[in-house]
């Protein structure tokens, strides 16, 4: 993982830092919390007003999300 983070041009030092950070690691929990109050466990998951929708799983594909559509929605909501 070093040497490609490394070689993608990161601070190696920074990065080792980050990893046993507590405030990364808070971040992390908080996220993790936040996709499961969402019942969402795939990536990416996208929230577009009331509607959570999620990358692959048996009923969404990404590439099968209207996007603009489903901001149009939201936003003819509001």
């Amino acid at each position: 993982m070093f040497k490609i983070a490394e070689r993608v041009g990161l601070d190696i030092d920074r990065l080792k830092e980050d990893m046993i950070s507590t405030a990364v690691t808070d971040q992390l929990f908080e996220n993790f919390n936040l996709a499961r109050k969402l019942r969402t466990n795939v990536v990416p998951a996208y929230i577009v007003d009331d509607k959570v929708l999620s990358g692959l799983s048996s009923e969404t594909v990404t590439s099968a999300i209207d996007f603009p559509k489903e901001v149009a929605e939201a936003r003819a909501k509001n």
